[in-house]
């Protein structure tokens, strides 16, 4: 499963990650469509932590 399924299957939004991550939107979208394995780890995580999954799902 991709973490756009799952960020809208839990009705998270782009504007609630994009703040968490301290991310511009579209740049997160960015790595939504290229890839999330592109993240640095560390951002990679904290996307986990707010989706609630662990990242080694991705």
């Amino acid at each position: 499963m991709d973490v756009r399924t799952i960020r809208k299957r839990k009705h998270i939004t782009l504007k609630r990650v994009s703040e968490y991550l301290d991310l511009p939107i579209p740049v997160y979208i960015y790595y939504e469509i290229m890839g999330i394995k592109l993240m640095h780890t560390d951002i990679l995580i904290d996307l986990c932590d707010l989706l609630g999954i662990d990242y080694h799902m991705l």
